[in-house]
């Protein structure tokens, strides 16, 4: 059982959130194990990076994450988030197939797959805008104020790579919601709470049709987003499996009064609870496998309970920590068969004339290549603790002078920490585009392309034989809108199918480990509980 916090557009407010948690924990006496975040995390290092936020000068705000980038402050829970559509674009493209942005906060790329305690994971960021869906990712720093808005729109390259995962998903995450889900739940109560949508659910226009086209094809047990500003529950049965459901859930922004946290207990794939993408088993694979299993080809065939300890002791493979995020395997592979197709211009990007369906592609994850990419990695999956800062640290206090009244002191770093006195801080110095170490090594790893080296002119990757050796893992040492811009939509092959109203779905504060969304006769949002704003 793994016990997770959703939440909702962030706006910067990482310590409020971390507070609103540990207070959840102290009145309910549990500990939240993976905080969810469904975007506009607003990692702003410095002044400079609310350059290339889609933000007037007006409402500039440093936020909280820079005490977080500068080790001032650390996250206490393992932080995973995807982007949304008010982001620092400079920093979080330093690292298009995900890292960390702070010690234990992770992003997690244009789109990427990730493990946490046996629950696989994928993310999707940024929204959906039509002129730029297909277009490659031509954008990098010092951005216009065009680029500086389609860098987080979403691009049909990175739903292209979604679309070759094979095996089951337990979580997606996502900014704006998939279109249509409105229909999966209390649609009347959506309409009554935001007049606005109306028109869009009349024309099937409210979400993203790239998104819908993912919920259709990955048919994942949850589905959580943000971007709306409302909480709304649904539930979706799928036309092709009734017994395949997903249960979808989008939650507010972070202010007061706003329903932006939710706290779920998710049972992992009971096949998931001693396997992992640490393959410690390392059990043949199975096309319903929830993650990836596949037999080392240089281990023969054996019984299921002769393959553990005969493969721990070929292997070498130590235990595995609890609460440690993990690279999937299958997601690498799909990364390595598909960087040939990246493609940096402002030109449409052409997909490849097949069946995406077509399990002979050369794009899919086929065992052996997944087999290959285990000897790479030595069949250690674990996301290595890696952050290092690649612009300058802020620090407010090097801005102003120093009060002896600590009232007065506290009021001239918050009037730094907004309005104009930000504004020309972030003005003083261009940005510019990095490379990040994290991005360099996960390149050379999968010998993939560094977007950013390529808009420097520099060669993808490092050198890894100037590298030191590491270690060998020792067990006894591991410790345990355009915001309103209203969205055309593209054709998709799917079509909402909405499930009958007796079965709507609703959501409570606390889900016990025995969670299911029950049925109801209308899913009432204003019948959640949710933590009280102080």
């Amino acid at each position: 059982m793994v016990r997770v916090c959703i939440v909702g557009c962030l706006h910067g407010e990482l310590d409020k959130v971390y507070r609103e948690i540990a207070t959840v924990e102290s009145q309910k006496g549990f500990k939240v194990e993976l905080v969810l975040c469904c975007g506009d995390t607003q990692t702003v290092r410095n002044p400079t990076d609310l350059n290339s936020m889609s933000v007037p000068p007006k409402y500039y705000e440093m936020g909280d994450f820079y005490k977080y980038y500068s080790g001032e402050l650390v996250a206490p829970i393992p932080t995973v988030f995807v982007g949304g559509n008010h982001e620092a674009s400079s920093y979080l493209q330093e690292l298009p197939y995900g890292g960390w942005v702070a010690p234990n906060i992770y992003f997690m790329g244009y789109a990427g797959v990730v493990q946490f305690a046996g629950l696989r994971i994928v993310g999707i960021s940024g929204i959906y805008k039509h002129h730029d869906y297909n277009l490659g990712h031509f954008e990098h720093p010092p951005y216009t104020e065009s680029s500086k808005r389609s860098a987080y729109h979403t691009r049909n390259f990175e739903v292209f790579r979604l679309m070759k995962i094979q095996k089951r998903v337990d979580i997606v995450l996502s900014h704006d919601w998939p279109r249509g889900v409105y229909a999966y739940g209390d649609t009347n109560w959506l309409l009554r709470r935001k007049p606005a949508f109306t028109k869009e659910c009349q024309q099937n226009l409210l979400g993203s049709p790239a998104s819908e086209q993912l919920l259709r094809y990955l048919q994942p047990r949850y589905w959580f987003s943000a971007h709306l500003h409302v909480k709304f529950a649904a539930l979706i049965k799928h036309c092709n499996d009734q017994s395949s459901v997903t249960q979808f859930l989008a939650l507010d922004k972070c202010l007061p009064r706003h329903d932006y946290l939710q706290f779920l207990d998710i049972e992992p794939d009971k096949r998931v609870r001693k396997m992992s993408a640490w393959a410690d088993w390392n059990l043949k694979c199975n096309p319903s496998d929830p993650v990836i299993f596949f037999q080392h080809p240089d281990t023969e065939e054996e019984p299921e309970e002769l393959i553990g300890p005969r493969i721990e002791k070929k292997m070498k493979l130590e235990p595995r920590p609890p609460g440690k995020l993990c690279l999937d395997p299958e997601w690498l592979t799909i990364l390595k068969k598909t960087d040939s197709l990246l493609s940096l211009s402002k030109l449409p990007w052409l997909q490849p004339s097949e069946d995406p369906r077509d399990t002979n592609s050369q794009f899919w994850a086929k065992d052996e290549a997944i087999a290959e990419l285990w000897d790479t990695f030595g069949g250690y999956f674990v996301i290595p603790e890696n952050f290092e800062p690649t612009a300058p640290i802020f620090k407010p206090s090097d801005h102003i002078s120093v009060h002896r009244d600590p009232k007065a002191q506290e009021k001239a770093i918050q009037s730094l920490l907004a309005g104009p006195n930000l504004y020309r801080m972030a003005q003083s110095a261009p940005d510019r585009c990095r490379i990040n170490p994290q991005t360099e090594l996960i390149c050379t790893m999968l010998e993939i392309t560094d977007p950013n080296a390529m808009f420097l002119g520099q060669q993808s990757g490092i050198d890894l034989s100037t590298c030191p050796v590491p270690e060998e893992p020792n067990s006894e040492k591991i410790d345990i809108d355009d915001d309103d811009d209203e969205a055309e939509a593209d054709e998709c092959p799917y079509e909402p199918q909405p499930i009958s109203e007796e079965k709507e779905a609703s959501d409570s504060e606390y889900v016990p480990s025995d969670f299911k969304l029950p049925t109801a006769q209308k899913a009432n949002p204003e019948s959640i509980d949710i933590l009280p704003d102080d």
